[in-house]
This record gives C-alpha cells, structure tokens and sequence, in this order.
C-alpha cells in the first residue's frame, strides 16, 4: 500500500491524461492543416515536448500543483503513451501512424 500511496502522491493523473490526449490533437490537427507535412518520429517527439512545455506552463500558472508532481507527471505522459494508450489504440486501427500508412 506504501507503494500506491507514492504513486498517487507524486503524479497528476489528470495531467498526464490531458498531456496525451493534447499530443494526439495537436499532432492530427496539424496533419490534417498540412498533409505533407513530415510524418517522421522526429516530428512527433518535437510535438510532444511542445505540448509537454506549453501545457506544464499553463498548468502551473492556473493551478495549485506541486512542481515535482507536475514534473514528475510531464516526463510520465509520453511513457505512459508509449507502453499502454498506444498498443491500445492500435488495436483498434485508431493510431495516427497507421492513419499516415493506409493513406499511401
């Protein structure tokens, strides 16, 4: 139980949920504004530390969040993507790279 209780301590659900889901928009939104855009891992991991930066400082400056939590939280989301929500949405064709590779 000790375990669970760093865990909930130390990270903002609700921020790593609200950083993954902001990755995704932003990364679709600007596939959609520019189709040609460059679909490259490097283009992705620019758009998730974009978001990462601009959304921790917004959420710092409109709430009350400890800045370790929030850290710990901003460095959590993209694993977090990476190793649960992404086989996921693979499993339901709903990923944005198997988007980019039946459109070719």
């Amino acid at each position: 139980m000790e375990l669970l209780d760093i865990i909930i301590n130390n990270f903002d659900f609700g921020v790593i949920f609200s950083i993954n889901v902001l990755v995704y928009l932003f990364i679709k939104i600007t596939e959609a504004i520019s189709p040609n855009i460059s679909k490259a891992k490097w283009y992705k991991i620019i758009c998730t530390i974009i978001v990462i930066v601009g959304f921790g400082m917004f959420y710092k400056q409109n709430f009350d969040i400890e800045g370790n939590k929030l850290l710990n939280s901003c460095i959590c989301a993209p694993v977090i993507w990476d190793w649960v929500l992404k086989p996921i949405l693979q499993k339901f064709k709903i990923d944005y790279k198997d988007d980019y590779e039946n459109n070719q």
